[in-house]
């Protein structure tokens, strides 16, 4: 079974990102398309939900990384 290269190749669709896809689609289409807006949702019910968010303390980088300091 051999393919010509002039062939054209139907993509993959995988279910799952698909579905990934749809979700951010939903997401976006309730803020409008805009991105500020959907931030300050997100900021808004992380307050009302009464659950506290960690923070951690910036770590230097370890030696030999090759991360500048």
């Amino acid at each position: 079974m051999s393919t010509s290269r002039e062939e054209p190749q139907t993509p993959c669709v995988d279910p799952i990102v698909a579905e990934i896809h749809a979700a951010r689609e939903r997401i976006m289409a309730a803020c409008n398309g805009d991105l500020h807006a959907l931030c300050e949702q997100l900021r808004a019910h992380q307050q009302t939900a009464g659950r506290t968010a960690l923070r951690h303390e910036s770590r230097p980088p370890r030696p030999g990384s090759g991360r500048a300091a």
